[in-house]
């Protein structure tokens, strides 16, 4: 079985993951004002119910986004820490 190395971009990985933490930074909890500044009308209970729903799916994904972020980096790191170990093991890089 021939062995393969993986190549880890850092600074490729870095821009990614630096580019999924500012995009979930974007997605902010917010309430729902019962009146604006257009009209008086006071926002019934069902449209409360579906924006904070909305909000809450908003605050998932951007969790979702920073995990995706962590999970990057710890990939990246598993598979330099692979390459690392071949290379300790038979004192070159596998081809």
């Amino acid at each position: 079985m021939e062995n393969t190395v993986i190549s880890i971009q850092s600074s490729t990985i870095n821009r990614m993951v630096t580019g999924l933490n500012a995009a979930s930074t974007n997605f902010k909890h917010q309430t729902l004002a019962s009146t604006d500044n257009i009209s008086t009308i006071t926002a019934n209970q069902g449209a409360k119910d579906a924006f904070s729903n909305a909000q809450d799916a908003h605050i998932i994904f951007a969790n979702a986004l920073s995990a995706s972020g962590r999970q990057l980096v710890t990939i990246s790191n598993s598979f330099r820490n692979l390459d690392v170990s071949q290379v300790r093991q038979f004192n070159t890089l596998p081809t």
